[in-house]
């Protein structure tokens, strides 16, 4: 019983830690039903599985009990920590978006399927980005954060469109709706 509790053990620790970035990425639209519930789903009973054989005191090793119980910590972290994950995905992935942006503006990217295949996405809804270049110069790209499921979508907006900036700081400066933050120059956070 002792290897069995242990694999679980292992087990739990690995699911709570990549529970996270699983959610941020891919935890957003329709998916959701598909991807997240039964691997939050599995946590759980295994979570309470491993607890109930805890019970046995004799085959325990202090490994099995800091781990379950820094498993489940970990785990329930994990469901309020999308905030830090987004923070780290755009500070570390900045290079990446404005390196996509240059080529929106030379005319390589057209369409909002990107080529390219990013793992982890670098917008949240299969790699897909909305492209808005209404002429040679004035362009705008959206990286999904959320995708949503039905009308709601939140992502990271590059635009050097003066309107569609003007649109935006009016959002920020309201302060009527929350998730809308100036990032840098021509860079945003939006929430609809």
């Amino acid at each position: 019983m002792k290897p069995v509790k242990t694999i679980i053990t292992c087990l739990i620790l690995f699911m709570a830690l990549l529970q996270g970035p699983l959610m941020y990425y891919y935890g957003s639209g329709f998916r959701v039903f598909f991807i997240m519930y039964p691997y939050m789903l599995a946590g759980i009973v295994l979570s309470l599985y491993l607890m109930f054989k805890l019970k046995k005191k004799e085959s325990n090793t202090p490994f099995m009990v800091i781990g379950c119980i820094a498993a489940i910590v970990f785990g329930v972290a994990t469901l309020f920590s999308e905030d830090v994950i987004e923070f780290f995905d755009w500070k570390l992935r900045r290079g990446t978006r404005d390196e996509i942006v240059s080529q929106v503006k030379q005319g390589t990217i057209v369409g909002g399927d990107l080529s390219e295949w990013y793992f982890p996405p670098i917008s949240n809804s299969d790699n897909k980005i909305i492209i808005d270049k209404s002429s040679d110069t004035t362009v705008s790209v959206e990286f999904f954060i959320n995708a949503g499921f039905l009308d709601h979508y939140s992502a990271f907006v590059y635009t050097n469109d003066p309107e569609k900036r003007k649109s935006i700081e009016g959002w920020i400066s309201s302060a009527k709706r929350k998730g809308f933050a100036k990032l840098d120059t021509n860079w945003y956070r939006v929430n609809y």
